[in-house]
């Protein structure tokens, strides 16, 4: 009986020459992204003008005396205003204000990229996967219809039995519908990228910054520190606010029966003594606000731990198994020219040899979704840590 030896696709390809896109790529990915999102930011807020001296509006208040005798009295007509200035101290608190909130600002800024990091990792390499899985489903379909080619051949001069090319049309229906399945995942996937980041084609990889745990300090983190920063600056101007320079500017108009008279006065209030004192129900409100920040920050830093050593370990565990699956993939190349030998020679039928075929594909296909993942492992290693693209 002839055989035309059905080759299977061998398929090596290190992903490893890939990883070199430049960082001003995936810069530009999250602007896109942070610009996108902020562009349907429901949020408003209005413009607020701030106070550079005045602690307080400015108050005017008049005063009328009528006098009952107006032989010895005269009537008089008091008009004052009042203006509370801001201490040396609640300046220097103002400043400290505005450094801390422009902190928080960047804080925020950093934890959105974060996420929209996450989001452009998680988004990509679930498509690389999905490609490499679509990739060997089409080599498992081009050796199968090469295989029944063959068989249909040989049926029709009697040399095979109809149910070896049934078998061949049975797998080739399940892969299809396999294939048909991933493409519509992968067109999904594709809609998301392009809705995301405004890119109608994937870049080969996304380059991943190196980073050091060690000096690394998490945006979620850095946000709940600042929050107490903030809190505590809260309280100190609440009680800087009671001991503010006070001067008072006024006129005053006397009639009397000697005559008329026109008077101008200022005074001045200034309080001895800084104050920092709170009320009993601002103290108790400050304290519950730094009892629930700290149980936020606690379990907001073991939560991230936990996630880093997690990650940690998958990543160590997939550069053992890429080894591995390396391993099995190079023997896989040999066991495939043994089957082809075997399946020439009738040592096997058709349908242990596409059960064999496919098992060994399946050794390549996994060292290639084991290099996807570890660079997947990586990227999720540095989203752990609070590492942007």
């Amino acid at each position: 009986m002839s055989f035309t030896r059905i080759k299977a696709p061998k398929i090596f390809v290190s992903l490893s020459a890939l990883f070199f896109l430049n960082n001003a790529f995936a810069n530009d990915l999250v602007d896109y992204a942070r610009s996108n999102i902020l562009e349907h930011d429901p949020t408003t807020l209005q413009t607020f003008n701030t106070r550079s001296w005045l602690a307080e509006p400015i108050t005017a208040s008049i005063m009328r005396w009528q006098t009952q005798d107006n032989a010895i009295g005269s009537d008089e007509t008091e008009l004052l205003f009042e203006f509370a200035f801001l201490t040396p101290k609640q300046h220097e608190l103002l400043q400290s204000s505005k450094q801390l909130s422009h902190q928080y600002h960047v804080v925020q800024q950093q934890q959105i990229d974060l996420w929209i990091s996450g989001t452009i990792r998680q988004l990509f390499w679930e498509t690389q996967q999905a490609e490499v899985e679509q990739r060997f489903i089409k080599h498992t379909i081009d050796a199968l219809n090469k295989m029944l080619a063959t068989v249909e051949l040989q049926v029709q001069q009697k040399q095979s039995p109809k149910y070896a090319q049934l078998i061949i049309e049975q797998r080739l229906n399940s892969y299809n519908v396999e294939l048909n399945k991933k493409q519509v995942e992968l067109q999904h996937f594709y809609r998301l990228w392009q809705q995301y980041t405004g890119q109608a084609q994937l870049p080969d990889t996304l380059e991943e910054p190196n980073s050091d745990s060690s000096n690394l300090t998490h945006p979620s983190v850095q946000a709940i520190e600042l929050q107490w920063q903030l809190a505590l600056l809260n309280a100190e101007n609440n009680a800087a606010s009671q001991s503010n320079w006070r001067v008072t500017a006024g006129v005053k108009d006397i009639r009397s029966v000697a005559g008329t008279e026109t008077q101008l006065g200022v005074g001045l209030a200034i309080p001895l003594t800084f104050s920092r004192t709170l009320s009993s129900l601002d103290l108790d409100a400050l304290q519950r606000e730094q009892s629930d920040i700290n149980t936020r920050l606690k379990t907001t830093v073991i939560d991230i731990q936990t996630r880093i050593a997690q990650r940690r370990s998958q990543y160590q565990q997939l550069q053992q198994q890429v080894e591995l699956a390396k391993q099995n993939a190079s023997i896989s190349s040999q066991a495939l020219d043994e089957l082809d030998a075997l399946y020439r020679q009738h040592q096997i039928d058709t349908k242990m040899y596409i059960e064999r075929l496919i098992e060994q594909l399946n050794y390549q296909k996994f060292f290639q979704l084991t290099q996807v993942q570890l660079q997947m492992a990586k990227a999720q290693l540095n989203q752990a840590q609070g590492v942007s693209l």
